[in-house]
């Protein structure tokens, strides 16, 4: 192996001009190696400024994300608490596999783990996320399934926008009558507080589409307690179901 493998330039340099020294037992000789070596060592040091000058004056390249920032641990999948992002994440898969990943098993565990504020926020703050419809529409519904026992005024006021939007009655819509018999009281004056704002949507012939699946579980909520009152309201009900007049 050779003497330079293993130690450092200079050092190596010294050594091979004291050998050499020895060698020939001349002093006019290592003085003129000494010369030799002290210019050399200042040039080598001049070589190493001038490196370093020109490392900091390049340009520092971008930093790429890592492997793991794009593609993130099945452990932080199975465990984070970072709604936006878990959504995020799982919709980079492909709309007919968004349902079936660790991702989406995670947003349905956490939704119901969380608060109804917790909920509540990450429905307003979702509708803001770059997210195909087919995968909001359906996590959406997760979420206001959750919202119907946490926040059920919430819930159900959403059921409406989305009874008026998209002009077909939400699945949820129909669960009224479970909110009326787990909490009447609750349920009737949200109920009774949304007539009273007119939230319902109307057409032209004064009937309402949105409002006959309330109406309808209101009135069998009634049958029992109030049946004069629910047999009055069930009159205000037109024949052809076509609505409920206001």
């Amino acid at each position: 192996m050779k003497l330079t493998h293993v130690v450092p330039p200079v050092l190596a340099l010294i050594i091979a001009i004291v050998w050499l020294a020895n060698l020939r037992g001349s002093t006019s000789n290592v003085k003129q190696d000494n010369t030799l070596l002290r210019e050399r060592i200042a040039n080598s040091g001049n070589s190493s400024a001038s490196q370093n000058e020109r490392a900091k004056a390049r340009p520092k390249s971008e930093k790429k994300p890592s492997q793991n920032e794009i593609n993130p641990s099945a452990d932080w999948v199975s465990t984070s608490r970072d709604w936006n992002k878990l959504v995020l994440f799982n919709n980079n898969e492909s709309q007919d596999r968004f349902r079936y990943t660790a991702a989406w098993a995670r947003l349905e565990k956490l939704a119901s783990e969380m608060s109804g504020d917790e909920l509540v926020r990450a429905y307003t703050e979702m509708s803001a996320l770059p997210v195909h419809a087919p995968f909001r529409d359906d996590l959406e519904w997760v979420m206001l399934k959750e919202l119907e026992k946490k926040n059920p005024e919430f819930a159900f006021s959403q059921y409406i926008a989305k009874y008026q939007s998209e002009d077909s009655a939400p699945g949820g819509i129909g669960r009224f009558n479970q909110w009326l018999a787990r909490d009447p009281a609750a349920a009737t004056a949200w109920y009774e507080s949304q007539l009273a704002a007119d939230v319902f949507d109307k057409t032209l012939d004064g009937k309402s589409l949105a409002k006959l699946p309330f109406e309808s579980a209101f009135i069998i909520s009634l049958l029992a307690s109030d049946p004069a009152t629910a047999e009055q309201r069930m009159k205000d009900i037109s024949p052809e179901l076509g609505g409920v007049n206001k």
